[in-house]
């Protein structure tokens, strides 16, 4: 019976580790002044207001982009990014 769980458990772990692996994925890559980073972003909606370019976006004009390591999100207009 040990011979038969041991697989199984090998697998559960093997699927565990791969899911953790892509929960940390990022999704876009922007080009700022200092050249080109990956991060996590989403598009503008339709109508949602861009305090840093002073409009209404139409819907995907921007990316709301995250960079790894600051919680602080950042507005790039969507040909200086790359959706991964």
């Amino acid at each position: 019976m040990q011979k038969f769980y041991l697989p199984k458990i090998v697998l559960a772990l093997l699927i565990i580790c791969l899911c953790s692996s892509l929960a940390n994925a990022y999704n876009f890559k922007c080009q700022s002044r200092n050249g080109w980073s990956p991060g996590n972003g989403r598009y503008s909606y339709q109508g949602e207001w861009i305090a840093y370019f002073g409009a209404y976006a139409k819907a995907g004009e921007y990316v709301l982009f995250y960079y790894p390591r600051g919680g602080h999100g950042f507005w790039f207009p969507r040909n200086k990014c790359i959706e991964l």
